[in-house]
């Protein structure tokens, strides 16, 4: 008589499955002549509610379309179109009144891509540098991801280092572009708060849009794994009620520097080393007022462990937005 035992996956081999695919995607075609990509208005296509404004279009995209990758129309993205991607680990080590992955003891692999707002991507420029977030939980219910944006400010600043740069979920203003991007900073807000009115207004919520901000309770409402002991396959919805702090901002706090003209360059880790970009994970909630009244609390750390500048990294990846509910 034949014996069969059914033996459940491992942990280990369902909790990374998708992180790792992804990871290989993006890792797999790192440039051998990088280039700079330029950001400009005539790739934005024609202004106004009309199919030949790609802007719109795309921006309108990134609040529906959930696939982690997609071939962009233009070759590349229309913002934020150099960049450099990691991957690494969001580890929540502290308590606080937060739910989900907010959650003291909550971890997930993340693919992040660091990149800047418009096509200066050296000391001199006016860097409006970020962070989109792509966390992959181990107990993830579908193919969807859950991605959180941070910037230092929408303007930019001008910065040796923008590993100096402590970024956040609703950035301010910050400094008025060179003359030559100001148009095509005003047409990327014009065309951001467009497309975030639409979707508002289909979903029947009754928001004022605001391309400045991007809410973080998605994250809050994901159920974590804690334990890989009593991992479940899928997380089941959080029943009892989604505490989300409003604001959300990655303080830098490795000590190694690196001194060079591109960004990129500066973020680029040693293949095979040790060397790691940390940055604090400080949340504050709604008070009634504005960012500048906020009381942070540091919960944990983002840490980057492998990088890579590639055609995927640029090209491919996508980012959904989350939206406001």
């Amino acid at each position: 008589m034949l014996l069969i035992i059914a033996v459940a996956p491992s942990y280990e081999s369902m909790a990374n499955s998708r992180f790792e695919q992804l990871k290989e995607a993006v890792f797999s075609d790192p440039y051998e002549q990088r280039p700079i990509y330029k950001v400009e208005r005539k790739r934005f296509g024609k202004p106004g509610d009309r199919a030949s404004n790609h802007l719109r279009n795309a921006a309108k995209r990134t609040l529906v379309d959930s696939r982690d990758l997609l071939e962009f129309e233009s070759g590349q993205k229309l913002l934020q179109a150099n960049g450099i991607c990691f991957a690494g680990q969001w580890l929540i080590d502290q308590p606080s009144e937060f739910t989900g992955l907010f959650a003291k003891g909550a971890r997930s692999p993340v693919i992040v891509r660091a990149s800047v707002a418009l096509g200066g991507v050296g000391q001199k420029d006016k860097r409006a540098f970020g962070l989109a977030v792509k966390l992959l939980p181990d107990n993830l219910a579908n193919d969807s991801s859950l991605n959180v944006f941070v910037l230092n400010s929408m303007g930019g600043v001008v910065t040796d280092r923008v590993m100096d740069l402590a970024m956040d979920n609703q950035p301010p203003l910050g400094r008025v572009p060179n003359w030559r991007d100001i148009r095509t900073a005003l047409r990327m807000r014009k065309d951001l708060e467009a497309a975030d009115k639409a979707y508002l207004s289909d979903s029947g919520a009754q928001i004022k849009p605001d391309a400045t901000y991007r809410p973080v309770d998605h994250v809050a409402a994901h159920n974590p794994v804690i334990s890989p002991v009593a991992a479940p396959t899928i997380a089941p919805a959080i029943t009892s009620p989604i505490t989300s702090p409003k604001w959300l901002r990655f303080s830098p706090i490795s000590p190694w520097r690196a001194d060079h003209n591109d960004f990129r360059d500066e973020l680029s880790l040693p293949a095979n080393s040790a060397q790691t970009l940390d940055y604090l994970i400080e949340v504050a909630a709604d008070h009634g007022g504005k960012k500048s009244g906020a009381q942070w609390q540091a919960i944990g750390r983002l840490v980057l462990t492998e990088s890579v500048i590639s055609a995927t990294c640029d090209t491919r990846l996508h980012f959904q937005h989350p939206t406001l509910r």
